[in-house]
């Protein structure tokens, strides 16, 4: 059933102060009504906003916007330059940044075969300068830049990666390629260059992080050129996705917050798709599987990319956040799911986060393999008092791919997976996490 619902656009705040940190809050540490988090479920969350709000260079349209300056740089990377600024990148960026996507289902890459396959089949229109990016895990390494040439022809290629080495201090890969974007234009704008850019973006996964990227490849110069009011909102939506991409959605999260709602909408395509593996690959695809795959994932990130155009064009379509869980394995700390089980709702990880769980690892049938996921909370989102998991995420997902075989194991230190579907049944990964957090060999 969809859920969504209309909730009228902001108005237009061209006489907005925005710079004007509020505070009376700042001091009193009130919650504002429609706060994104929910303090009342660890109290040093509450010091840390504060702490938030008093290191906040600027603010935007609600006390919620300080916090996210302490959070992500989403928000300091849009908002901290002047208005006529950020007016004239976007009159310049307007009419010279293009992209395209490139979508390739389940493919990983080494740096060098992107380098050398996808970097050069892509070829530069007339006059323009060719950017060549592999988007959140398709190039299996960490994030990087490189200029290469080969038959007389030139490009820059990206990597924005949010997996291979990556902690939760590592940005998503949408502010990754939003910072590399305004890096780059700003270069363009003094030195006078007036070459368009042409992004080319290759993706193997449709997730929000992803479809993030190819909204901002379509949306920047607008979103540049918004009243402050609304721009406030665009950075305070792009900071909370990378903010929940970065700690895997496990953030003490306030399910009735307008900001939550309006990303539930806004991803509903993709979290629909996931929950019905649309896009999954058999173990041992055709072209036709493949082909398959690449139209629904072209689908979903269009659909999501097309939504965050909408919101950023004024639309405020909110959708009801589920958080509720229904457990197929519950431990002290840790929990495992069905997340194809309809009674587990798309922010199920919150709802694992408030019955204490510091641990959701998530199933997916796959014909006769199963996806898993493993989302680790973050020490700083725990109560006082209570003491990390004992588990080391990345090693445990090596000893994994040991154990494995053919699924291919990886992730960062809060949150990981595999890419092809695991022969391991459920119970046999429940035995697998429960030795791991005992300390004991898997093999055992």
């Amino acid at each position: 059933m969809d859920n969504t619902t209309t909730e009228g656009g902001p108005e237009s705040a061209d006489d907005d102060p925005g710079g004007q940190r509020p505070e009376a809050c700042a001091e009193s540490g009130d919650d504002v009504p429609d706060s994104f988090f929910d303090l009342t479920i660890f109290d040093h969350a509450r010091a840390r906003t504060a702490a938030a709000l008093a290191l906040a260079p600027t603010t935007g349209s609600t006390p919620e916007a300080a916090r996210l300056w302490h959070w992500s740089e989403a928000a300091p990377l849009l908002l901290g330059m002047p208005r006529c600024e950020r007016k004239r990148l976007a009159e310049f960026m307007g009419p010279r940044l293009t992209s395209a996507v490139r979508v390739r289902p389940a493919e990983i890459w080494p740096r060098e075969r992107f380098m050398q396959e996808a970097a050069l089949e892509e070829k530069p229109t007339n006059g323009a300068q060719l950017v060549v990016c592999g988007v959140d895990g398709i190039v299996d390494e960490h994030s990087w830049q490189a200029r290469y040439g080969q038959n007389g022809t030139s490009r820059q290629v990206v990597n924005l990666d949010h997996h291979r080495g990556a902690t939760a201090e590592t940005p998503s890969s949408a502010v990754q390629f939003l910072r590399y974007l305004l890096d780059t234009f700003c270069r363009k704008l003094e030195l006078g260059d007036l070459r368009p850019l042409d992004v080319r973006l290759f993706c193997n996964d449709p997730d929000q992080d992803v479809s993030a990227v190819v909204a901002l490849a379509r949306e920047l110069p607008r979103i540049l050129a918004l009243p402050e009011r609304e721009l406030h909102e665009v950075a305070e939506y792009l900071a909370i996705q990378d903010l929940l991409d970065r700690y895997a959605a496990m953030v003490p999260v306030n399910p009735e917050s307008a900001h939550l709602r309006w990303n539930s909408h806004i991803n509903q395509p993709y979290t629909e798709a996931r929950r019905a593996s649309a896009f999954n690959l058999p173990s041992t695809p055709n072209e036709q599987d493949i082909e398959r795959a690449s139209g629904v994932m072209t689908s979903v990130i269009d659909g999501v990319a097309g939504r965050l155009g909408a919101f950023v064009a004024g639309e405020r379509q909110a959708r009801h956040v589920s958080t509720s869980i229904n457990f197929l394995h519950e431990s002290d700390g840790w929990c495992l799911i069905d997340e194809s089980d309809p009674l587990n709702g798309e922010w199920a990880g919150v709802g694992a986060l408030h019955r204490g769980k510091q641990l959701l690892v998530k199933a997916r049938p796959a014909g006769d393999r199963f996806i898993y996921s493993f989302n680790l909370v973050a020490p700083q989102f725990l109560p006082e008092g209570v003491e990390p998991l004992a588990i080391d995420l990345p090693a445990f997902l090596r000893r994994l791919q040991v154990m494995d075989g053919e699924a291919r194991y990886g992730g960062s230190q809060r949150c990981g997976g595999c890419r092809a579907g695991s022969l391991l049944h459920p119970d046999r990964m429940i035995t697998y996490v429960g030795r791991c957090l005992g300390g004991q060999d898997l093999n055992r």
